[in-house]
């Protein structure tokens, strides 16, 4: 389980994040949000990838996206 803290907009401005539980990241007119699989969602201050990196590490994005193969057999 890791915990990551972001600033957000609205009330509170920050947030610590249990990144075991995010189902989707997305980019809005509001900014890029980040969508629990509790059906909520936050916020935050900067761009997607930014915010993606904050909370998965430095790997770049497409690599997230890269099916790996299954061994034969």
């Amino acid at each position: 389980m890791a915990f990551v803290e972001l600033e957000t907009q609205g009330e509170s401005h920050r947030a610590i994040v249990n990144t075991d539980q995010i189902a989707y990241l997305s980019e809005g007119i509001y900014g890029t949000s980040i969508h629990f699989a509790s059906g909520e969602y936050i916020v935050c201050v900067g761009e997607l990838e930014d915010v993606r990196q904050r909370l998965f590490g430095e790997a770049p994005a497409e690599s997230l996206l890269i099916a790996r193969p299954v061994p034969a057999g």
